[in-house]
C-alpha cells in the first residue's frame, strides 16, 4: 500500500478475472477507480511467478507487467495514457521497486529467465530513458532495495541457498556514486547470518536505518547509522516482520524525523504502536484490528493498512493516530451478511500435545450450541505461513451448519518467534500432523463430536498425513495438497528449489522422501477422502491428486475428486469456491449417514458402499 497527495493506492485482484490483478486508487475525496482497466496484470510476486509491482513517482505511477515483463510509467493528474518505460519479451521481470526523486531513478529486483537458469539482481532504471544498469548481482537473491530519501545509501536483503531469507537473509548497505548508478566502494552488511535472519527495513528522514533481527529469538526492532552501529530498539516476544513469500510489503511506516509505525504479531493477533528511535518511545495504539499490517503507509495524522478482525471484513482501512478510530476505505464484503447469519465467535488458544508441546489455534465456534456437533481442524499452506483470528465467510459456512473449527498454528507456523517457527524443519509430515492430531483429541473429547480434517497445498500434505493416523478422523479434505516429495523435488522452481531440503533431509536421502510421501503408504490411509485440485495448477500438479485417486479407488478406499478445468492453486473462481465448501459439508454428513449428497454437478463418491458395510 502506498499514499501520497493523488491517494491511497494498492494491488487487489479481479475476483471475475483468473489471477489477474489490478492497482486501485482512492482518492481524498473517497472517489475509488480501477486505474487499469483491463489493461495489464500487477502483482507482488517476483520469484519466478513472473511477478510485478508498482511505485509511486511524485505525479506518476510506474508498473511492471506480469504478462511480458514491460515497464509502465501512468500520469496521475488529467487524463493522461500509460506510457511505455521499458519493453517487454525479454524474459525478464521488475518488481520491489523504490524511487530516488532527487535523480529520477528507481531501483528495483530484476529476474532474469534468459539465460542458463534464473538470475537475480539489483538494478537501477532511468525514468527518463528506460535505460537499466544492473547494480547487485552475484548472489542466489536479492529483495527490498530501499533508498535513503534525497540520500545516497542504498540498504537491501540478500541470501543463498539452501536457506530461505526467513532464516538467514542478510541485510546490506551500499553508497552510490553521484549518478545513482553505480555502486561506490565496498558494500557493509549490517544484520544476518545462517540461522538469523534480518527482514523488513526502513529509512528514516533522520538517516537511521530501522531494520528487524531475530537473533533474540524474535524478529525485534533495532537501528542502525554510520556513527553508532547498530542497537537494539525493543527487545520483547514480539515479531515485527514477517516471512517474505512476496516482494514489497511492509510493517513500519514514516510518522515523524524520529519515530515510525510498526506493525507487530502477539499471542496470535496484530498490533500497532508508535516506536522512537531513541528507544524508550513507546506508544501502543488502540485499534479494532485484529490482522494484517503487513503494509502501511501514514498519511495525515493516519496510519493506513490492510486488515481486520473476527468483527470487521478484511480490507483496507484508516486508523487516527492516536485514538484508533478505524474508518474502512474498502472492504472485501460489506455487514450484515444477509438473511441474519450470526458471526461466529473466533479466540486465539493454546493447546498441548500429548507430549507436552504447546500449539497455538484459533477456534470459531458456533455461536449457539448445535444440537449434533462437529469439530473441523484445519491445517493452514505454507507451512511457514499462519492462520490470524479474522472475519472468514469460509468459516461462517462452517459454524452457521453447527462446526466448529479450529484452525492449527501448527509448530512452524510464523508469528510465535524464531523457536517455534524453526521447529518444523527437517520434520514437516511429522510434528505438524502431531500437532494437529493433538487439536483433534482436545477439541473432539471437549464436545464429544466426530472430528474431520481439511487444508490446502502444504496443509493438503498435513492433511493426507494426519488420515494415516488410526482412529482420529472420520475423513479429511484434501485441497490442491501434495501425495508424493520427491516429484516436487524433480520440477521446483529456484525460490523454493532447495526448502525440501530444510523441511524434509537432503534430496539424495530418497529414503525419507518416500517415508514421508503418502502415496507410498495408501494401506495405512482407511478414513474417506476427497480431493480438490485445479488443472492449471502451476505449484502442485495435477496428476499428484489424480494418481492419489486412482490408488485408493484400486485399493478400496472410500474416496471422491472434483477437478475444475479453470482453475489453479488456491482456487479463485465463484463456482469452485462455494461448490468445494458444499461438496466437501455433503461428504462429512454422508459419512456420519446422511443420505447422498444432492448436489449439480452430482458428486461421485467411489466405493461408497463400503461406507454401509463398515457402519
Amino acid at each position: 500500500m502506498s499514499a501520497n497527495a493523488h491517494g491511497i493506492f494498492w494491488c487487489t485482484a479481479r475476483p471475475w478475472e483468473q489471477g489477474r490483478q489490478t492497482i486501485i486508487r482512492r482518492t481524498w475525496e473517497g472517489k475509488v477507480e480501477d486505474l487499469l482497466p483491463g489493461t495489464v496484470s500487477v502483482g507482488n510476486r517476483i520469484h519466478e511467478y513472473g511477478g510485478g509491482s508498482y511505485v509511486l513517482c511524485g505525479d506518476r505511477l510506474l508498473y511492471s507487467s506480469i504478462r511480458d515483463g514491460s515497464l509502465w510509467l501512468l500520469p496521475l493528474t488529467g487524463k493522461g495514457r500509460p506510457v511505455l518505460c521499458v519493453p517487454g519479451g525479454r524474459k525478464a521481470w521488475f518488481g520491489d521497486f523504490s524511487w530516488d526523486g532527487k535523480r529520477n531513478v528507481v531501483y528495483a529486483v530484476q529476474e532474469d529467465h534468459g539465460g542458463e537458469g534464473v538470475a537475480n539482481r539489483i538494478v537501477a532504471i532511468q525514468l527518463a530513458s528506460g535505460a537499466i544498469t544492473p547494480l547487485l548481482h552475484g548472489n542466489d537473491f536479492y529483495l527490498n532495495p530501499r533508498i535513503l530519501p534525497m540520500g545516497s545509501m542504498l540498504s537491501y536483503l540478500t541470501w543463498n541457498s539452501p536457506e530461505m531469507p526467513w532464516e538467514g537473509a542478510e541485510l546490506h548497505v551500499a553508497n552510490l556514486a553521484s549518478d545513482g548508478l553505480h555502486i561506490a566502494g565496498q558494500g557493509m552488511r549490517i544484520a544476518g547470518e545462517p540461522g538469523h535472519a534480518a527482514m523488513s527495513h526502513l529509512w528514516m528522514p533522520s538517516g537511521e536505518l530501522v531494520f528487524t533481527s531475530d537473533t533474540e529469538g524474535y524478529w525485534n526492532l533495532h537501528a542502525w547509522n554510520e556513527h553508532e552501529g547498530v542497537r537494539a530498539l525493543r527487545q520483547a516476544p514480539e515479531e515485527h516482520a514477517f516471512p517474505q513469500w512476496n516482494a514489497g510489503g511492509h510493517a513500519a511506516a514514516v510518522l515523524s524525523e524520529n519515530a515510525f509505525i510498526t506493525a507487530y504479531e502477539r499471542d496470535g493477533s496484530m498490533h500497532l504502536a508508535v516506536c522512537g528511535l531513541d528507544g524508550r518511545t513507546w506508544q501502543e495504539l488502540s485499534s479494532p484490528l485484529t490482522t494484517g499490517g503487513r503494509s502501511l503507509a501514514v498519511h495525515d495524522g493516519a496510519v493506513l493498512l490492510e486488515g481486520g478482525s473476527p468483527c470487521l471484513p478484511h480490507g483496507i482501512y484508516s486508523l487516527a493516530i492516536p485514538s484508533g478510530t478505524a474508518v474502512p476505505l474498502a472492504q472485501s464484503f460489506e455487514l450484515p451478511l444477509p438473511g441474519d447469519v450470526e458471526l461466529p465467535a473466533a479466540t486465539t488458544e493454546v493447546i498441548h500435545t500429548a507430549a507436552g508441546e504447546a500449539v497455538h489455534v484459533v477456534v470459531y465456534r458456533p455461536q449457539e450450541p448445535a444440537a449434533a456437533p462437529r469439530v473441523l481442524i484445519r491445517a493452514h499452506g505454507g507451512p511457514t505461513s499462519q492462520a490470524e483470528p479474522e472475519l472468514d465467510l469460509r468459516m461462517v459456512y462452517w459454524t452457521s451448519r453447527g462446526y466448529t473449527v479450529v484452525q492449527v498454528n501448527y509448530r512452524g507456523s510464523t508469528g510465535f518467534g524464531s523457536a517455534y517457527r524453526r521447529a518444523l524443519l527437517g520434520k514437516w509430515g511429522e510434528i505438524d500432523v502431531d500437532d494437529c492430531v493433538a487439536a483433534a483429541h482436545v477439541f473432539g473429547q471437549e464436545l464429544q463430536a466426530p472430528v474431520f480434517i481439511s487444508g490446502g497445498s502444504a496443509g493438503g500434505f498435513t492433511v493426507l498425513s494426519a488420515l494415516m493416523r488410526d482412529g482420529v478422523f472420520r475423513g479429511g479434505a484434501c485441497y490442491y495438497g501434495v501425495a508424493d516429495l520427491t516429484l516436487l523435488l524433480q520440477d521446483f522452481h529456484k525460490f523454493e528449489d532447495s526448502y525440501l531440503e530444510t523441511l524434509i533431509a537432503p534430496r539424495t536421502d530418497v529414503a525419507t522422501y518416500e517415508k514421508r510421501s503418502p502415496i507410498h503408504h495408501l494401506d495405512a490411509l482407511h478414513v474417506p477422502v476427497i480431493f480438490f485440485h485445479g488443472r492449471r495448477d502451476s505449484v502442485v500438479p495435477v496428476s499428484q491428486t489424480e494418481t492419489m485417486v486412482r490408488s485408493l479407488v484400486a485399493a478400496g478406499q472410500v474416496v471422491a475428486s472434483v477437478i475444475y478445468d479453470d482453475e489453479q492453486h488456491g482456487f479463485r473462481k465463484e463456482h469452485a469456491i462455494a461448490y468445494s465448501l458444499d461438496a466437501e459439508h455433503a461428504f462429512y454428513e454422508h459419512l456420519l449417514g446422511a443420505p447422498p449428497p444432492q448436489l449439480h454437478p452430482r458428486l461421485a463418491i467411489h466405493n461408497e458402499h463400503l461406507l454401509h458395510e463398515r457402519g
